[in-house]
């Protein structure tokens, strides 16, 4: 068994995947797509990520109708955290400032303790003795997606995939 790990955002993996480039991929989003094998590991709220000792970090919670101020940084388009915010704001009628849009989230995390603006992250992606960054509350309503495992059905019997899916259901130790 190879397995190989690819930094990506959730709609990249996703394409890559219905393409037969790879066996499974590790997701978010807010509910699987059909079609998928799915494998929910866990689910969490999506936040903001504000600079530690901000007076927003500070404060530790904003309304969705707020987020207009502020300027935003943004994961690439291809990410199911990004994606699903974007779908929320629309459904609320909120037109966020738009900052950055950065590659990766950690190229977000340093501009977010840099002070250029405020991250969307899932709550679980910021420690809460991190130095730099904290994690600012949404809501109401909250957002919550979902951490799967899928696969294509055709593929999820075959030992590589099998093998995957049985780590990946055990239980942390």
């Amino acid at each position: 068994m190879r397995i190989e790990a690819r930094s990506a955002g959730s709609y990249e993996l996703l394409a890559s995947l219905r393409r037969g480039d790879i066996e499974a991929a590790f997701i978010t989003l807010g509910t699987p797509e059909p079609g998928l094998d799915a494998l929910e590991m866990r689910r969490e709220e999506v936040v903001l990520m504000a600079r530690r000792g901000s007076d927003l970090a500070r404060r530790g919670s904003i309304g969705w109708e707020e987020l207009g101020a502020l300027t935003l940084i943004r994961r690439e388009e291809g990410s199911g955290t990004r994606r699903a915010f974007d779908a929320m704001v629309t459904r609320l009628g909120v037109a966020p400032a738009r900052g950055l849009d950065l590659g990766s989230w950690e190229s977000m995390r340093e501009a977010v303790a840099q002070g250029l603006g405020l991250g969307i992250a899932m709550r679980g992606e910021i420690e809460p003795d991190d130095t730099r960054v904290a994690a600012v509350r949404i809501g109401p309503p909250q957002l919550e997606l979902g951490h799967y495992l899928v696969a294509l059905p055709e593929l999820r019997q075959t030992a590589q995939v099998s093998a995957l899916y049985a780590l990946a259901a055990e239980p942390a130790a």
